[in-house]
């Protein structure tokens, strides 16, 4: 009896502890709400419904809570603090007191599993938080870029780190996507409302999806996440046995296709074109080496006749356009396209800044502040500018690079190539038809990011970093949970009271 009353002692001591810590942190979160309505009115008065529910659910639903970040995300709306400071609002604070709180709590009871630790995705993240946090003290600009490692660990904490641990009950994969795709379908129909009411005018409708998504591309890339697992509910009886919901998935896959067409999102219309290919090679089994012996040699070729091919390319002078055949054919003008033009401007002024600097960067978050001397008159357009009050490197590969060095580069491309050889490894080895769709269509929304990354970087702002890093943290659940020829039984074993305990 003596040995069990001790244990029992430890966990009430225990919980003691994190019930103040939540109701002084929750109590920091309702006076930052406040303080937000304060600032701004009327503007943010709708937030205080959501206090006390917010409060609640953070104090004694912890996992309701992080489920309802994950739903209000499309929905969050930026608020400017100060000039050069924006708020996602109600979704950053919550993400903020959700962080504290969990990595509180795997501290003080020690229940978060290891083996998510040491698997080659979280270690390349924790090797992408060690370089964050080495060039922010390496930084021209101190103040920006801690504030921008402190946004990385709100984003990807609660996106990877604690989806990852709740995703060892498969169900709670499909709770993530439907919140999520729910809302998003929400912003869906309101956008595609709006571009009705202009007659479908491109430029008329051109940021119509505001105040939810601030511009038709990250709103594009967010669309083509979301269409491949949307499609897999659609069609997998095994996953979705029930008639009425493949029907449901139906309706939302098809609008979400109706969606990105009327994006006018040339990259995320290209990026879902390039991955469903991707996707054609994988079920048709085609060795992943002759896959990259022909990119390898694409590459090659490009290079040895990249002159021809660029004088080519500056012979094509469509611009962008509310009509589809032309907005495709726009995609290569490197002649007088504005945004292709500044797209170039910005990588440019990457590799100058990332070889000025090769080990250290200017330091997380700083592009923007740092990138307007190194625009060269001739390559500037009307969309440039020097006041770093606008835009970032237009590159997840190149942006680091600017901004954190070789290292910066090295640790998303690790990341990104982790999680792709996992997910084809789940594909390929699990023995449950169902595990292998899940790994199958993830990976393909991902490839859809992981190619639209050359052309744009949307990981700084939760719209994207909450979806990417769920399914990022799916595929490592799979591996984890669901591994080869023990796939239903484990998924069985693991699907009982393993929620957050608070």
């Amino acid at each position: 009896m003596e040995g069990t009353e001790k244990p029992a002692k430890d966990l009430k001591k225990k919980t003691g502890k994190i019930t103040w810590i939540l109701t002084i942190c929750a109590a920091v979160y309702a006076a930052l709400a406040f303080f937000l309505v304060g600032q701004h009115g009327v503007k943010a008065f709708w937030l205080l419904p959501l206090v006390p529910l917010a409060l609640y659910l953070l104090i004694f639903k912890f996992e309701a809570f992080f489920f309802l970040i994950v739903f209000c995300t499309p929905l969050s709306v930026e608020f400017n603090v100060t000039d050069t400071n924006r708020l996602s609002v109600p979704v950053e604070l919550m993400l903020i007191g959700f962080t504290v709180l969990f990595l509180l709590q795997m501290l003080i009871t020690g229940t978060y599993d290891k083996k998510i630790l040491r698997h080659p995705v979280s270690i390349s993240l924790l090797f992408y938080f060690l370089v964050l946090l080495v060039t922010s003290f390496t930084s021209i600009m101190p103040e920006v870029s801690f504030k921008h490692f402190a946004a990385q660990i709100w984003f990807i904490v609660p996106a990877y780190f604690a989806s990852a641990f709740l995703f060892k009950d498969k169900k709670k994969i499909d709770k993530y996507f439907w919140l999520y795709c729910s809302s998003l379908c929400i912003v869906a129909l309101y956008a595609l409302y709006g571009f009705y009411a202009v007659g479908f005018e491109f430029y008329e409708g051109y940021n119509i999806m505001e105040p939810f998504y601030k511009d038709h591309t990250i709103y594009g890339a967010v669309l083509t996440l979301f269409l491949p697992p949307a499609f897999m509910f659609f069609i997998d009886k095994k996953n979705n046995p029930q008639p009425w919901k493949r029907y449901l998935a139906g309706f939302v896959t098809a609008l979400l296709i109706l969606a990105l067409v009327f994006s006018y999102c040339r990259a995320a219309w290209a990026c879902l074109v390039f991955a469903i290919g991707f996707g054609i090679i994988l079920r048709t089994k085609i060795k992943l080496r002759w896959v990259f012996f022909f990119a390898a040699c694409f590459i090659g070729l490009f290079l040895a006749y990249q002159k021809d091919i660029i004088l080519y390319l500056e012979q094509n002078k469509q611009n962008s356009s509310g009509k589809f055949t032309e907005q495709i054919k726009s995609i290569t003008n490197i002649s007088t396209d504005e945004s292709n033009l500044e797209r170039m401007n910005r990588w440019s002024c990457a590799i100058k800044m990332g070889a000025e600097k090769p080990l250290t960067g200017f330091g997380p978050g700083t592009y923007q502040f740092v990138y307007g001397s190194y625009q060269r008159s001739v390559d500037m357009t009307g969309a440039s500018t020097r006041t770093g009050d606008l835009g970032n490197a237009h590159s997840e590969y190149l942006g680091p690079f600017s901004e954190s060095g070789i290292f910066g580069s090295l640790a998303i491309l690790c990341i990104f190539g982790f999680t792709f050889f996992t997910a084809v490894k789940v594909y390929r080895n699990a023995e449950d038809a169902k595990i292998r769709n899940y790994a199958f269509y993830l990976l393909i929304a991902l490839i859809t990011y992981y190619v639209h990354g050359i052309l744009n970087n949307y990981l700084d702002t939760e719209k994207i970093s909450i979806p990417f890093w769920g399914f990022t943290a799916a595929i490592v659940a799979l591996d984890i949970y669901f591994p080869k020829k023990q796939t239903t039984k484990l998924s069985e074993k693991s699907s009982g009271n393993q929620d957050f305990a608070v």
